[in-house]
């Protein structure tokens, strides 16, 4: 890939993010559906991929998604374990 292109797919798509965090960052007791993630970046796109423990989640069967001036929250429609890997990827 030339710098052309590298550049022209960061911009085409934003700059990427990762934010890493751990079921205990949610909201609730472990192993609550319903549980909410508060994610540092509030600029949040509508490109994002959400895993938990390195299963790839499908928003609106899985998650939602909220997008706010305040802050990006993600609602887990499952249950979630303090002790499960979360790992968001997105694009702003």
């Amino acid at each position: 890939m030339t710098e052309y292109q590298k550049v022209h797919v960061v911009n085409m798509f934003g700059v990427p993010y990762t934010e890493n965090k751990r079921g205990s960052d949610c909201s609730g007791n472990s192993g609550d559906k319903n549980r909410v993630l508060t994610l540092s970046n509030t600029y949040l796109s509508q490109k994002e991929l959400v895993s938990v423990d390195g299963r790839i989640l499908t928003v609106g069967k899985d998650y939602t998604i909220s997008h706010k001036i305040s802050g990006t929250t993600i609602t887990f429609l499952d249950k979630i374990f303090d002790s499960q890997y979360i790992d968001v990827r997105y694009f702003t």
